[in-house]
């Protein structure tokens, strides 16, 4: 009965999030889209102390955080992502609509941005993607965070 729930599962995920959710993880133009469009067959996400942490299974894009600077700022983003299956990054948007992708698959470590000024947004992007993540933002006072909780 456990395997056929989790073959369920599986086939749910892979059948039921939209062809434009599967399209969106290689195609940037997509990306920087403001508006998100996900599939979320599982989650748990908590925002404590400014750290994210998040259990997930899903497909699209999903915006997890304003960031604003009326001038030029620097931010250091840590990261300890497991993914066990799919494919799955964390990218940055800038004002500008370039993309810099954070971190891709499984990976831990920190990595330090400079941003210019006006509104960026820091998204998770995954396609058929099972995993979890813990990431935190450090900022100087001229950054200010907006966590989106959906």
């Amino acid at each position: 009965m456990i395997a056929g729930i989790i073959g369920l599962s599986g086939y749910i995920i892979n059948n039921y999030s939209g062809s434009y959710q599967k399209s969106i993880y290689e195609n940037n133009s997509k990306i920087i889209d403001k508006s998100d469009s996900y599939s979320y067959f599982n989650q748990v996400r908590s925002n404590i102390d400014g750290t994210l942490k998040s259990k997930f299974k899903f497909t699209g894009m999903d915006t997890i955080y304003n960031l604003d600077t009326k001038d030029s700022g620097t931010i250091s983003i840590n990261y300890n992502a497991n993914i066990i299956s799919g494919k799955f990054k964390v990218v940055l948007i800038n004002p500008n609509d370039e993309v810099t992708t954070i971190l891709e698959g499984t990976s831990k470590g920190t990595k330090k941005i400079s941003l210019d000024n006006g509104e960026s947004r820091l998204k998770l992007v995954g396609k058929n993607a099972k995993g979890d993540i813990e990431l935190s933002i450090d900022a100087k006072d001229d950054v200010e965070i907006e966590y989106l909780d959906n």
